[in-house]
């Protein structure tokens, strides 16, 4: 199942429970429907044919570790899609490098290559500026709640003590009511006594 990620305010809410969480999830999981993850038949004989390509070709590269491409299957013995897209990615694109390199030669391979690098450097900056502005964000965030934390604590308190006490003046009301209600009974059957003698 998903990671499901409960807004809150972590630096001062308390940690919800397991079976807060638990029902939370069973709330989302009823909104969200299930979810497809069958593998497509074109991609599933796309990626039984580069397979059977690849395990049929004797010629493997000695440098790649291909263990965490071969192996499909999970611990029990289903297929796991992740690793079954992320194989059927990388075959292709071995595939792919593999005609542009006999189709236009080494030298325009290698500036494609060098090419991927550049976006990939460019990639990578930016994964570490958005790390860095996610970093300064929580740290924000950690401050701000810490910094009303005081606040909403008392807050709290005061509407417990005020409700506490809208619920005693309820009840006084109630007693009141009631003992008026007798009382009116009570006057009421005097001056029936009175009446009767």
């Amino acid at each position: 199942m998903a990671t499901i990620t409960i807004p809150s305010l972590p630096y001062i809410d308390e940690t919800p429970s397991h079976e807060q969480v638990k029902a939370a999830e069973t709330l989302i999981a009823a909104e969200t429907g299930p979810l497809n993850t069958s593998i497509p038949e074109s991609k599933k004989s796309l990626l039984s044919a580069a397979m059977e390509e690849y395990v049929s070709d004797r010629k493997r590269p000695k440098g790649i570790d291909i263990s965490r491409y071969s192996n499909l299957e999970d611990t029990e013995g289903n297929i796991d899609l992740k690793t079954a897209y992320t194989a059927l990615e990388y075959t292709l694109g071995r595939r792919d490098a593999v005609a542009a390199l006999s189709d236009y030669g080494r030298v325009q391979w290698l500036v494609g290559n060098d090419e991927l690098d550049r976006e990939l450097k460019i990639v990578d900056q930016r994964l570490l500026t958005a790390k860095k502005t996610l970093e300064t964000v929580n740290v924000s965030r950690k401050r701000r709640q810490n910094d009303v934390a005081d606040t909403l604590q008392y807050l709290e308190k005061r509407w417990k003590g005020l409700l506490g006490d809208l619920v005693d003046v309820g009840v006084k009301n109630a007693l009141l009511e009631a003992q008026l209600e007798s009382d009116e009974e009570g006057e009421e059957e005097e001056e029936e006594e009175g009446d009767n003698e």
